[in-house]
């Protein structure tokens, strides 16, 4: 006896649910992010963004009013480890482009990343301090770099559109973490006699980019071909400071420098002349951050109108100003 089962099958022009689902997440989740190598490095932005964001806005606090050091000697350590931090940045792009891959590189600086941070949480001392933020961190900072220059690789040869696309998450993920970290980590420790726990947090998030990177980043042939040129170290550092390129970078220097001067600043008088807590000093961070990505939006809008330059004139302007008019303020 044969027995028919009636089935019901949508037809094939209609296919509505698996459909519609797909549209969805196509929108939601473009198919430029289920690239392995794009993917992990995204996350792995968000780990970096996620030590930065969690120790930056503390970090003047515990320097000066934590572990004792002067004024001056706070200014001399962030202005020399700034210097450093660009002098390996250089070598290390130069070397990881001999080696041929950045994963090497990435590893390095993620390490840095976790016995600086661990050192200062579990040794806390004005030396281990000093030595942290002037020798182990700078290196740590190259891995931001190294993790877009890894995208760019990553990304090469794919259509202009879907590396603008990439170009807009991997930015949106460092966004996203001083967005909810800076804020979250002052409510945590707000009860807290120190900040020390901030850098147990970044070292903590370092780890995990050090597994990312080692254990789930997949290898690559080689590097951005267009940046690989094998020059020497002295070169590359030569090259960086010929007319052409470093005028530019001194342009670039003198914007960014109100940022860190901002950074180094703003704990101190939110805590101090402000009556703050700290915080309130994360919770402003992240306001901060999430208005900066609201601007991003709008300013990549204005480049459809008005050139480059005009908004880099317009932008250094608005910064020239707000300092003052906040500085003026009661």
């Amino acid at each position: 006896m044969t027995i028919l089962v009636r089935t019901r099958v949508s037809p094939p022009a209609q296919g509505y649910p698996q459909s519609q689902l797909a549209t969805i997440m196509n929108r939601l989740i473009p198919d430029v992010f289920r690239n392995p190598a794009i993917r992990v490095s995204m996350i792995a932005i968000f780990t970096f963004g996620f030590a930065g964001a969690t120790t930056t806005p503390y970090r003047s606090v515990v320097g000066i009013r934590e572990l004792g050091l002067s004024n001056e000697l706070y200014a001399a350590l962030i202005f020399a480890a700034a210097a450093v931090n660009v002098i390996v940045s250089i070598l290390l792009g130069n070397l990881a482009d001999r080696l041929g891959e950045y994963r090497t590189m990435m590893l390095v600086a993620a390490t840095f990343g976790v016995i600086g941070y661990g050192a200062v949480f579990f040794l806390p001392t004005q030396d281990i301090f000093v030595l942290s933020a002037l020798l182990l961190l700078p290196v740590y900072g190259c891995l931001n770099s190294l993790l877009f220059a890894n995208v760019r690789a990553a990304a090469h040869g794919m259509a202009p559109a879907d590396v603008a696309t990439v170009n807009s998450g991997v930015r949106a993920m460092i966004s996203l973490s001083w967005v909810l970290v800076p804020g979250l980590t002052g409510v945590l420790l707000s009860s807290s006699s120190t900040m020390l726990p901030a850098y147990l947090f970044a070292a903590i998030s370092c780890l995990v980019c050090v597994g990312l990177v080692g254990f789930l980043l997949p290898r690559q042939s080689g590097t951005d071909r267009a940046a690989t040129h094998h020059l020497s170290y002295l070169a590359a550092l030569g090259q960086v400071i010929s007319p052409k390129i470093f005028s530019r970078i001194t342009a670039i220097a003198l914007i960014s420098s109100t940022l860190h001067v901002n950074d180094a600043i703003f704990p101190l008088v939110v805590t101090g002349a402000a009556r703050g807590t700290v915080a309130d000093i994360g919770i402003l961070v992240g306001i901060v951050a999430l208005l900066e990505v609201i601007f991003i939006i709008i300013w990549s809008r204005l480049l459809r109108r008005i050139s480059q330059l005009a908004a880099l004139a317009a932008g250094a302007l608005i910064l020239r100003r707000l300092p003052a008019a906040t500085g003026f303020c009661p």
